[in-house]
């Protein structure tokens, strides 16, 4: 076989790919809302301004007296902005004791400095003390769910009788928006932006720059959510709770904020008069009815999978490149069907096996809309092509994001991507090379089929230069293809089929042979409360002084949680008949194979029974504002892997034990661990990083 050449070509391409990668997609379409619908009469509430609590922040602070000489409601709104922007500079972490508007203005006069939501609840805090009804409004970003920080922006929104219309104040830079001279809302903002209407401005008495000011907020005017409980200084166990959400048409409904942080409580629209009603004063009274009310809403909305209710409606959300049909052919309902837990389980797994949408946002969720009928919301959102990773780093850019994580590879002296749907018809492309002392190259096709079946090919060329197992060392060089559906028939069960077709040279110490094996690999795995994998493996040598051989391997695994520690078991076993070639036998030592942490990776074997058992202890939750988890970890590894014409009570158990951390982060596991052969060996340290999706 004639002598590969290192395929710096292949290298190069993939290089430019991802440069191609951080391009900015173009692919989002234009902001969206129903401006047509009349609009639902939800029940918001307020604090009266003559409350105790109003009454002395009013008193406080001297507001009468700061908007003295005000001729209407939005020149005292402006007063009050100018106001609240000067008491302190941002600061994009710090949270108060508190928040209240008087609690958070105590400690400003300690020296303390706050965010955007502070700046808005002290000016919405301010406002509702002088009679204007005002309310703190969350702008978020589309990508509010896997934006690891800046996600959201908070404003102040405050409703000026004399206009008869809402208005959008923002604090942090002491701003209202106009548009030749009237003060717009949020949603007002974002259309006059995004249709670069003329004669848009900001009141400002600090000399912000307005361009400067729309292009940072252009971004956050995506989803727009208000409180339902706008009441100021109340004990937070009488606090209502809930958000209406503005969502607009065709996004996907965010459940969570910075990947992390659960978003509870929201009632999602898209029609914008839902947001901005015309208020009376009866928004200070029944109060209690309205709390019912609220509570009734969140109640109306769930949905329990076990009511006997059926699907009225099926709504695709999220997609700006792949074809709804993609989607459709996943689902195991359809309208009229009834509505279970199961099926919901299904379709999240099924749609998040094909691997073209964002993984921190794959969802199926159902909402009752009337009587026995629900309707069903996919989540589904479309990823640029040449993503590295699905959380987004806004103070770092996409090039550096795709340096370091392909810098992991290139350390290791490989590099590889998949390009992820790029024609929206469900084919992915992938490739990678690898020049170290194993060179290989590779590239590879995946589809995604109907109802749960992913179609797949792959062909890798590969040189492994002197393997060594049981103190027996082989060269092989060669080329290796494989096809393969993988099924999902019910929630938790996945079925792989696939042929494989493998040929090469094999020298084992001076002997020179060749193989050609054409090999069929069934496997069947449940993941649920206890994960089981079983795999077979036939074959067929398709020259005649090779053998044929067959091949099977169960393994169990379950991982149990208590008291923030979690101990993980697992327990496999394998068997191959006796004349299996030894580049296809069961191998094992190190973290490859058959795990033993404290071996080299050097052992193989045609039968095998080996296990491990790792504790888990939280050392750190929630550490670094909520960006990663810290565990302790301890280990015992164990196995028997037994050579063939050699039975199991011919060898000893090998037994290795260690000790690791491991960070969990939203870009995936980090670990660091060291491995022991029963103190007989040198410690064996790992650092490795398994990437979440």
């Amino acid at each position: 076989m004639k002598k590969r050449q290192n395929h710096w070509l292949l290298t190069l391409t993939l290089c430019l790919l991802m440069i191609l990668s951080n391009a900015k997609q173009t692919l989002a379409q234009g902001v969206k809302y129903d401006e047509e619908a009349p609009g639902v009469a939800y029940p918001f509430i307020w604090s009266s301004p003559g409350s105790p609590y109003l009454t002395e922040l009013r008193n406080k602070y001297s507001l009468e007296g700061k908007v003295a000489g005000c001729e209407n409601d939005y020149e005292k709104a402006r007063a009050i902005v100018a106001w609240v922007n000067c008491l302190w500079e941002h600061h994009g972490i710090n949270t108060p004791r508190r928040s209240d508007p008087l609690s958070i203005l105590e400690e400003v006069e300690e020296g303390k400095r706050f965010r955007c939501v502070e700046y808005a609840i002290v000016v919405a805090g301010a406002l509702n003390a002088l009679g204007i009804p005002a309310r703190t409004v969350g702008l978020k970003t589309k990508y509010v769910e896997s934006e690891l920080f800046g996600a959201g922006h908070v404003v102040a929104e405050a409703y000026l009788n004399d206009l008869g219309k809402w208005i959008m104040i923002d604090g942090q830079w002491g701003v209202i928006p106009t548009l030749d001279g009237t003060p717009l809302n949020a949603v007002e903002l974002q259309q006059a932006l995004a249709s670069q209407t003329a004669g848009l401005d900001v009141y400002n008495d600090s000399g912000v720059d307005k361009e400067e000011y729309f292009n940072w907020i252009k971004d956050y005017l995506y989803y727009i959510d208000v409180p339902f409980d706008n009441r100021t200084g109340i004990d937070p166990e009488e606090y209502a709770g809930g958000i209406l959400m503005l969502v607009p048409e065709k996004a996907i409904r965010p459940e969570k904020f910075q990947i992390k942080w659960r978003i509870k409580n929201a009632v999602y629209t898209h029609a914008v008069r839902d947001l901005y009603p015309r208020l009376t004063p009866e928004i200070y009274e029944d109060v209690a009815e309205k709390i019912a009310e609220i509570q009734k809403l969140f109640q109306s909305k769930s949905v329990d999978a076990q009511t006997g209710l059926y699907i009225e409606e099926i709504v695709i959300a999220g997609l700006d490149r792949t074809k709804e049909g993609i989607v459709k052919e996943q689902l195991p309902f359809k309208v009229g069907d009834k509505w279970t837990r199961e099926q919901q389980e299904l379709a999240e797994q099924r749609l998040g096996q094909l691997a073209v949408f964002n993984p921190l946002n794959v969802r199926v969720r159902a909402e009752r809309i009337g009587g026995e009928s629900v309707r069903v919301l996919v989540s589904t959102e479309d990823v640029h092509p040449f993503m590295v990773h699905p959380v987004k780093i806004s103070l770092i850019g996409e090039v550096t994001k795709a340096v370091i994580f392909k810098g992991i590879d290139l350390l290791d002296q490989k590099f590889s991507h998949r390009i992820i749907n790029p024609w929206g018809n469900g084919l992915s492309i992938s490739a990678g090379v690898h020049w170290g002392t194993a060179p290989w190259w590779k590239i590879g096709l995946d589809y995604a089929g109907t109802q749960g079946k992913v179609y797949s090919w792959d062909y890798m060329n590969f040189i492994c230069n002197d393997e060594s197992f049981n103190q027996t060392h082989y060269h092989m060089e060669g080329f290796k293809t494989r096809f393969a559906l993988a099924y999902l028939p019910a929630a938790g069960w996945k079925w792989t089929i696939a042929l494989n077709y493998q040929e090469n040279n094999f020298q084992v110490d001076q002997e020179n042979k060749g193989q050609t094996y054409l090999s069929v690999e069934t496997e069947i795995k449940r993941k649920k409360e206890e994960d089981i994998d079983l795999r077979f493996t036939y074959g067929k040598s398709l020259r005649k002084e090779e053998p044929d051989f067959q091949q099977g391997e169960i393994s169990w695994t379950k991982v149990t949680g208590f008291n923030n520690n979690k101990l993980i078991s697992r327990v496999c076993t394998g068997i191959s008949s006796q004349e299996t070639p030894l580049n296809y036998q069961f191998k094992g030592g190190g973290k490859g194979g058959i795990p033993l942490r404290g071996h080299e990776y050097n052992l193989a074997g045609n039968r095998y029974l080996s296990g491990y058992t790792e504790f888990h202890k939280l050392i750190v939750g929630n550490a670094f504002i909520g960006l990663f988890d810290l565990w302790g970890m301890a280990f015992i590894d164990y196995a028997k892997i037994i050579p063939a014409h050699r039975s199991y009570s011919d060898l000893p158990w090998e037994i290795d034990g260690g000790v690791g951390v491991v960070c969990d982060t939203p870009f995936g596991l980090l670990k660091a661990e060291v491995g022991l052969d029963n103190f007989k060996e040198k410690p064996i340290y790992y650092l490795t990083f398994e990437k979440n999706f």
